[in-house]
């Protein structure tokens, strides 16, 4: 993209979730910050003041919801805050945009409508690179031989037999 670098808060208690997250982010150019829960995230937003926050809205002890609506109380207006939830109950939405968010997204999360939300609120401008060479999957199925002109060789005997026995 062509813009400014943005930092991305992940906050969510599930390891795993922001391990995805995490990984499809940074491999498109942001920087990444994690947080496990509430408390961890407000801290980190004090500290750091990430342009974007995505908030699991369904966390023990301190919930995305109350996490939010403090970090609205304490820190800049401009930051986008998206609630992210597995529930993705009407009432969840309607919830988490009374606490604060800007946007609700149900997990898992859609890249392109992550990706749009973070184009308005950052001016980014997305970059699509061509493809600098052709590669077997970009060849119709009916032209591709890979093994053409090849002489077909079967295993021999022995390693039919150990086959044979290992199936």
């Amino acid at each position: 993209f062509h813009g400014q670098p943005a930092t991305i808060l992940i906050v969510d208690d599930h390891e795993m979730c922001r391990a995805v997250v995490r990984d499809t982010l940074q491999h498109i150019g942001f920087a990444i910050l994690e947080a496990s829960n509430g408390f961890d995230g407000m801290e980190k937003v004090r500290i750091f003041h990430p342009e974007i926050v995505l908030m699991d809205l369904m966390m023990p002890t301190l919930d995305g919801f109350e996490t939010v609506r403090r970090l609205r109380q304490e820190s800049e207006a401009d930051m986008l805050i998206i609630g992210i939830s597995a529930d993705v109950a009407e009432q969840v939405r309607i919830k988490s945009l009374e606490a604060g968010c800007n946007y609700f997204l149900p997990k898992p999360l859609e890249l392109d409508t992550l990706l749009t939300y973070f184009e308005q609120h950052l001016n980014l401008e997305w970059v699509f690179r061509e493809p600098s060479e052709q590669h077997d999957w970009d060849i119709p199925a009916d032209e591709y031989r890979p093994f053409q002109g090849m002489a077909l060789v079967p295993p021999s005997q022995e390693d039919l037999l150990r086959l044979h026995k290992l199936a």
